[in-house]
């Protein structure tokens, strides 16, 4: 990690508080030369990808200045793209501790507890920073941008507005204001915010003397005129990502036409995910991928239907967060290729044939459209797939439009839990609209892997929840051989706290995921149970607070922490009873896994998890997913824990017959194919 997160105390605090740093012949600031070394050292890692690296030789290069907040901050930068945002959150609070000047990080810091945590604890985090209000210059943007991001539109235009009537605002916060009111789709409230910029003095027109306003206002009114030659008008300008996004899906559906019936074996298939991260949408992606893959190698037959394929894979990227990679190899050592669309260069994509109707207003697509659409079509146009695949909101958002743009015969949108807006921190106003629309045309269908899922996207797209096709995830028993140092690992745990009961899971560390209140549970039902022991499966944001919890709870060395590990299977055979305690979920993979290896699992009734069992006989739905009661947690895993080997027997054969027969990876691949073809 960076000089701003592991040097001591004494260092950081001294040396802030000294010009000169701690006396030596040190400078405190670099020259000329050092910062433009810095600069071309930066972008190199970025453009190469060597994101490790660059954050090692800018951490050294911060050590030598280390008041120089520019260093400090392109180090952050590139530990976040090597570790991922969550991991480097804490870097980022330190930044934005030691230089309050630097918004950047500040902003940083609010959106990302935006996504971990909610609103509420993002809207807790400004109000703390600025108790006051807005402040006066230099934070005033800042303010206006943590506010933004947290949704407050209401509070930053009256505030700005306000300034703005008074004469008082200075040209860089009026630009600032506009780009906000522009990247909300505002293009009429972002002009008219420019053009009350007072004009400088012998100027006719605002704000003359500042270049880039000027050039600003220029690019306003240049996408106002686009907007009008395509007969979208002021309505349009006020809200401009919908009404661009809605004009070029139906232009495109309307060029696409209706695809020809399905006949015959399918050909290629194409699926689009963000990543192939360590995530249980892109596991069940793998397994539909390698599954259909081996059906049309040995075949072609998976039920009533038939593949040729090729059946490949397309991500946004795999090296621009931490284990973006993780299921790679599962796909290319089936044979499967592997492209990432965002590697595709811009202008080659924007010349493609496929965007031609709407060249010019790409740039006015909300993002991530903007910049993936004419990527995933000048892809799709060169690979020619009958069908396309698309796991997850985030993909149909983003390539979607491409698909259409691309005239794909059959595309398939799947979701994996519940629709956008019962998670608004991540919820986008494009998303009902980009269903509705695209749920319109022929050849498109959208399928949950969840009745739960079905039922809520139904509602909230107000369309009969039999047009959503439900495939439920296909789970094969994993392999229980360890792998790297896992053997090692749990021999040291079987000496430390021999074998006696054992509740374990497999999780994200984070806030959905709630490892701090499993943790809590597991303290209860040690102090009713001094022979249990706990095993902890996994990784993310809030593994050092679980360390910290468990000391704090007096149950340390009852717990193993493995970290990430790649042989779930091996650890699920230590496990006794399973627990997960998810505030939201789609159809959890590990709870399928879990009764596989013949272990009964207690779970919330978060989205689909309630699905995935039989309440009372493999395992035990709790009450509430809101806010799961300790007591009652403890009360159910304890009452699933007997004594006798039969009763284990019995539990364990009815949790694999639910497991195998319910969610079999052949059901899984013909309800695919039935998705590809009727």
């Amino acid at each position: 990690m960076p000089l701003i997160h592991d040097e001591p105390a004494d260092t950081l605090g001294h040396r802030a508080s000294r010009p000169d740093g701690d006396g030596s012949a040190q400078p405190s600031h670099p020259d000329r030369g050092t910062r433009d070394m810095a600069e071309a050292m930066f972008a190199r890692h970025v453009r190469v990808r060597t994101f490790a690296q660059g954050a090692r030789e800018m951490d050294s290069l911060a050590a030598r200045f280390p008041n120089h907040e520019r260093f400090h901050l392109l180090a952050m930068r590139l530990h976040d793209r090597s570790e991922g945002r969550p991991a480097a959150l804490a870097g980022w609070m330190r930044l934005a501790e030691r230089f309050p000047h630097c918004g950047e990080a500040f902003v940083i810091v609010v959106r990302t507890v935006l996504r971990m945590t909610g609103r509420d604890a993002a809207r807790a985090l400004v109000e703390a920073r600025f108790p006051d209000g807005a402040p006066a210059l230099p934070h005033l943007g800042m303010w206006a941008r943590a506010w933004e991001e947290v949704g407050e539109h209401a509070r930053v235009d009256a505030t700005l507005s306000a300034l703005l009537e008074k004469g008082a605002m200075p040209v860089d916060v009026a630009s600032l204001h506009a780009g906000l009111l522009r990247r909300r789709g505002d293009l009429s409230a972002a002009q008219a915010v420019l053009e009350r910029l007072p004009p400088a003095p012998g100027e006719d027109a605002p704000a003359m003397h500042d270049g880039g306003v000027a050039d600003q206002l220029a690019a306003l009114r240049r996408d106002r005129r686009l907007l009008a030659r395509r007969g979208l008008g002021d309505t349009a300008a006020r809200n401009m990502h919908q009404a661009v996004l809605r004009d070029c899906l139906v232009s495109a559906i309307a060029r696409r036409g209706t695809p020809p019936a399905m006949r015959g074996p399918v050909g290629r298939v194409v699926m689009f995910n963000g990543s192939l991260g360590a995530g249980g949408a892109e596991r069940q992606l793998v397994n539909t991928a390698v599954g259909l893959t081996h059906a049309a190698r040995a075949g072609g037959a998976i039920g009533d239907y038939r593949l040729d394929g090729p059946v490949e894979v397309a991500c946004r990227a795999l090296d621009d967060r931490p284990h973006g990679d993780f299921f790679l190899s599962d796909l290319t050592s089936a044979g499967i290729s592997v492209d990432c669309y965002s590697q595709i260069p811009a202008d080659v994509a924007r010349s493609d044939t496929a965007v031609g109707g709407i060249r010019d207003v790409l740039h006015l697509l909300p993002a991530p459209l903007d910049a993936a659409t004419a990527r995933v079509a000048a892809l799709l146009r060169q690979r020619r797939p009958q069908v396309v695949h698309l796991w997850q909101d985030g993909m149909v958002l983003a390539a979607g439009l491409g698909a259409v743009l691309a005239a794909v015969p059959r595309i398939v949108l799947s979701v994996r839990s519940a629709p956008p807006p019962d998670r608004p921190e991540r919820d986008r106003p494009e998303y009902h609209m980009l269903y509705q629309t695209l749920l319109s045309a022929p050849g498109i269908v959208l399928a949950a892997n969840s009745r739960f899922a079905a039922r809520r996207y139904a509602t909230w797209l107000g369309i009969d929840e039999a047009r959503v096709r439900v495939i439920y995830n296909g789970v094969r028993p994993l392999d229980e051989t360890p792998r790297g140092d896992s053997a090692v690992f749990m021999a040291a745990f079987n000496a430390r706290v021999p074998a006696t009961r054992t509740i374990g899971t497999v999780m994200r560390l984070d806030d959905n995921k709630r490892p701090l209140l499993w943790l809590d549970c597991a303290a209860r039902m040690l102090a009713q149970r001094p022979d249990l022991r706990f095993i902890m499966v996994g990784d993310g944001p809030l593994a050092q607070q679980c360390h910290a919890h468990a000391c704090g709870l007096g149950i340390a060395d009852r717990v193993l922490f493995t970290g990430r590990r790649p042989d779930v299977g091996f650890w699920l055979r230590h496990f006794d009873v399973f627990v997960l305690l998810s505030r939201w979920e789609g159809l959890p993979n590990v709870l399928i896994e879990a009764q596989a290896a013949g272990i009964p699992v207690v779970t919330t009734p978060a989205g689909g998890a309630a699905e995935t069992l039989v309440d009372g006989v493999t395992g035990i739905v709790l009450p509430d997913a809101l806010s799961p009661d300790t007591h009652a947690v403890s009360a159910a895993v304890l009452s699933l824990l007997p004594e006798s080997a039969t009763s284990v027997a019995t539990i364990a054969r009815d949790a694999r017959r639910v497991a195998t027969e319910r969610f079999s990876l052949l059901t899984m691949l013909g309800k695919t194919m039935e998705a590809y073809v009727e």
